[in-house]
Formats: C-alpha cells, sequence, structure tokens
C-alpha cells in the first residue's frame, strides 16, 4: 500500500489519498501496529493541510478516535477529542454519514463508561432527519447499529 500511494504522489494524484491513508492505518493497526495507524493518520491530516483536501478529515478523525482507543481503552480523553473534532468537520460540512459514523464511535465509547445519556443525545442528534428509507447496505448497517444502539441506552422509550 505504501509503494501505491508513494506512486499516486510521484504522478501527482491525489485525489484518493486520505481514503487510501484511512485504509493504510485501518491495516496497519489489525496487523498490530495501531502506533503506525495513528502516524499514518496524522500524515494524512498534515497533507490535508498542504493540499486543501479536507473532504475526508472527519473521517480520519473518527479513525483516529478508535484508533487511539485501541491503543490504549482506558485513556478517553484524546479520543473522545478526536471523535467530536470529526463529528464537527462533518457538521460543518454536512456530511450526515461522517457524522453518523462518529456519532456511533463516541457513543460507544461513552456508553463504555456510563455516560448513557451523552450517548443518547449524540446518536439522536445524528439521527434527526435523516431517512430510513436509505438505499445504500452500508448506510442501513449503520442507521441500524444506532437504532440499537439508542434502544440499548434508552430501552423504556421501546416498550
Amino acid at each position: 500500500m505504501h509503494q501505491g500511494m508513494d506512486l499516486f504522489r510521484e504522478q501527482g494524484i491525489r485525489a484518493f489519498l486520505p481514503l487510501n491513508q484511512v485504509l493504510l492505518a485501518q491495516a496497519q493497526a489489525d496487523a498490530g501496529s495501531v502506533e503506525a495507524g495513528l502516524a499514518t493518520l496524522e500524515d494524512a491530516l498534515g497533507e490535508a493541510e498542504q493540499t486543501a483536501q479536507h473532504w475526508f478529515d472527519a473521517e480520519i478523525h473518527r479513525q483516529r478516535g478508535e484508533l487511539l482507543l485501541r491503543r490504549d481503552p482506558a485513556d478517553v480523553e484524546e479520543a473522545e477529542a478526536a471523535f467530536m473534532r470529526g463529528i464537527e468537520i462533518a457538521r460543518n460540512q454536512r456530511t450526515r454519514t461522517f457524522e453518523l459514523l462518529g456519532a456511533l464511535g463516541a457513543a460507544r465509547l461513552y456508553h463504555t463508561f456510563g455516560r448513557v445519556e451523552a450517548a443518547r443525545q449524540l446518536l439522536t442528534q445524528a439521527l434527526v432527519g435523516l431517512s430510513v428509507l436509505v438505499r445504500a447496505s452500508r448506510f442501513q448497517r449503520w442507521l441500524k447499529q444506532a437504532g440499537s444502539s439508542l434502544m440499548t441506552l434508552n430501552p423504556e422509550i421501546y416498550k
């Protein structure tokens, strides 16, 4: 993956570089090198600044939050900040999918540490205005995840 991305850079092809960097970071973390994954995400944020290509920043921050939790599940402050930064960017860019993904990550974090109301509010806000008729199967899966999380966080509403 590194060689392919280097080749893209040499040829001036940067259109999907942020996406590829997130995929590389995930692969590095899955291979046991969470630190390398985090470094790749930091590089992605740096390149976004250099190229003014910010369309994937929300997802880079969300993935950073996930990897920070993998590195040290007890150190939640930095992970929470990464999730919230991703959500903020997604809201500013009006990218509802990225907002929902960030909210799911932050809600899992909040739920783990007993912040059930914060998780419920975040998910509820991310779901407002989203149509259940969305056709993309991956998006439907995320909506189901969010709905299931809300049911878990607030079961009395669904009785």
